[in-house]
């Protein structure tokens, strides 16, 4: 009596169906590692924007926490002093700047809202005190979006 042994091995089926499997696999972990990528990416740029946010607040809050009651402006017609001077769109006013900005003294400090190319952007303005003209300051500034 011979026996036959029956080859052994997988049939095409049989591939075929574990690499079907395989991919599916493949293609739902490429899509969680995406996803998971782009949350950390939008999660990323949410920090980075409350970050510049909370930095620009807190200088403001220094500065005008530090406003002196100078006056950078007399009209010349009514004789009024300026301390203070704002309207919808700007504020100015006398501080001191922080000792790494500074070059000593008072600064008359402007803070506006102006376009930008990805909307409104705060611009902080500053100028010396001596020396600062009002019809035509030549400050300098700092953009924060």
């Amino acid at each position: 009596m011979t026996m036959q042994r029956k080859a052994q091995g997988f049939t095409l089926v049989e591939l075929l169906l574990a690499t079907m499997l395989l991919a599916l696999l493949m293609a739902g972990a490429y899509s969680g590692i995406s996803a998971a990528r782009k949350a950390s990416v939008s999660g990323e740029e949410l920090i980075d924007r409350t970050n510049r946010v909370r930095v620009a607040q807190e200088f403001l809050r220094r500065q005008l926490r530090g406003a002196l009651a100078l006056n950078f402006q007399v009209e010349e017609t009514t004789g009024e002093v300026r301390m203070l001077e704002g309207g919808r769109d700007y504020l100015r006013f006398v501080s001191t700047m922080p000792g790494h900005m500074s070059r000593g003294g008072a600064y008359v400090q402007e803070l506006s809202v102006e376009d930008g190319p990805d909307g409104n952007r705060l611009v902080f303005r500053h100028q010396l005190l001596n020396g600062f003209d009002a019809d035509n300051p030549k400050v300098s500034g700092t953009r924060w979006s």
